[in-house]
């Protein structure tokens, strides 16, 4: 148990570290955004996306079973949130990566901005409600 937990901390970490180059990559963006931008944000955005894949993968093989398995019915709705929530993130991440997919003309970069910004602040929470609340409820449980 203490590995998989291990394993979802230090993706969780990778997540931060990415967020936070894209927040850097984004802040101060103006228009017109660049091709040459949007070209290398292309680049950057696809491992994000597949480290979110594999990470919601994970928890859906390995985390949320457990969790359903260890918790009482009135805690469940947390487990239930968080496996919408990595849907909804990844889902985000996807459209993110499409303003930049064929776009006849730049995205306008306050809309990048807005994008990026919400998909950190989404994925921000995600970790917090994990590390905070769901793998305390497995580290209190252990058998």
């Amino acid at each position: 148990m203490a590995n998989l937990i291990e394993r979802l901390v230090d993706e969780h970490r990778r997540l931060n570290a990415m967020t936070g180059e894209m927040a850097k990559m984004i802040t101060g963006l103006k228009n017109p955004v660049s091709r040459a931008f949007q070209e290398k944000f292309r680049g950057f955005i696809d491992p994000l996306i597949e480290l979110l894949a594999v990470h919601g993968e994970l928890e859906a093989r390995e985390l949320f079973p457990i969790l359903r398995k260890r918790n009482p019915e009135a805690h469940q709705w947390q487990v239930r949130m968080v496996e919408a929530q990595d849907e909804i993130i990844l889902a985000e991440a996807r459209n993110f990566q499409e303003l930049f997919a064929g776009a006849p003309s730049p995205v306008p970069a306050a809309r990048i901005k807005e994008s990026g910004a919400h998909l950190v602040r989404r994925i921000d929470e995600h970790i917090m409600i994990e590390e905070q609340n769901l793998f305390t409820m497995i580290e209190n449980r252990q058998e």
